[in-house]
């Protein structure tokens, strides 16, 4: 009898790991998910950043600047869009919905991992510029 206890304990151990493994994995895919689109999203940022001093020549006529201002405008709708639409399991990301996200990471109850993402569209990083 004391065998056939101890059997199942560590059955349900096994098995309570193996559902954390996968929630780990899970949780693993969710942050490389994130990572991607954000990497995308920083090229962009570089971009824009790059326009804008561009623009700030002064040898540039007025046609240029409205040219840099349209791919500006183009690209901060695309950070807005990236922010939106990058999703894992039904659930955007990066649009700041996605936060106390908690991942059971162990076999115990009190083995968890939690963390959560903000909002990084175009209309949430406005602000000023500091080199």
């Amino acid at each position: 009898a004391a065998g056939l206890q101890i059997s199942n304990r560590l059955t349900t151990q096994i098995k309570g790991l193996s559902v954390a493994v996968k929630n780990a994995n899970d949780g693993i895919s969710i942050a490389q998910t994130a990572e991607g689109a954000m990497a995308t999203s920083g090229n962009i940022m570089q971009r824009m950043r790059e326009l804008a001093l561009q623009s700030a020549n002064g040898s540039n006529s007025d046609d240029d600047r409205a040219s840099m201002q349209q791919e500006f405008t183009a690209l901060s709708g695309e950070l807005t869009r990236i922010a939106n639409t990058t999703t894992f399991g039904g659930r955007n990301l990066l649009d700041g919905t996605f936060s106390g996200s908690s991942f059971q990471v162990g076999a115990n109850s009190n083995e968890s991992i939690s963390f959560g993402m903000k909002d990084v569209s175009a209309t949430s990083m406005k602000g000023n510029y500091n080199e």
